[in-house]
């Protein structure tokens, strides 16, 4: 996850992938390959086509496959990542990006001392609004607030965190 958060996706894809052929019964490492593979606020902003090989729509598939062996809070997010690819129910990215943000804020709503959840909330949200957090005069605007209080608290509880 970390290597996600710093950009560097193939190794995080390559990382999740030694740790799926460590333990292939366990959902997290799928549910980390589709994190890395799919859509980003970076790539939201360049307009990129959504998993064009279809290789994260399998990975998340094989995490909701292992989803019995999950946490709650895992089983929640490889439910919360999964609308991202289900292009069958929520045929539009942007919709399906709605859908992520909204399963990120209740997520976070239900664990907001987690920073791991906030630093994927705060990504759902950047995936919307791509580039777009601040008024002219440099004021947030009204949807970055409650993501911004939620960074700034995760921040002042882990400084050392990666993602917030």
């Amino acid at each position: 996850l970390r290597l996600a958060w710093g950009f560097y996706f193939p190794e995080s894809i390559a990382s999740y992938q030694e740790a799926a052929r460590i333990d292939p019964d366990h959902p997290m490492p799928f549910w980390g390959m589709a994190h890395a593979m799919g859509p980003n606020p970076n790539s939201r902003y360049a307009r990129m086509p959504d998993d064009p090989k279809g290789e994260g729509l399998k990975a998340i598939n094989n995490a909701l496959e292992r989803i019995d062996r999950a946490t709650p809070l895992e089983a929640k997010l490889i439910r919360a990542l999964h609308v991202l690819y289900d292009q069958q129910t929520i045929p539009e990215h942007d919709d399906r990006d709605q859908a992520y943000l909204t399963a990120m804020r209740r997520l976070n709503h239900e664990y907001p001392d987690d920073p791991d959840i906030t630093a994927l909330y705060a990504a759902s949200y950047m995936s919307i609004r791509r580039w777009d957090y601040w008024d002219n005069e440099g004021n947030p605007k009204a949807e970055t607030i409650p993501v911004a209080e939620a960074l700034e608290y995760n921040i002042a509880q882990n400084l050392s965190h990666p993602g917030v």
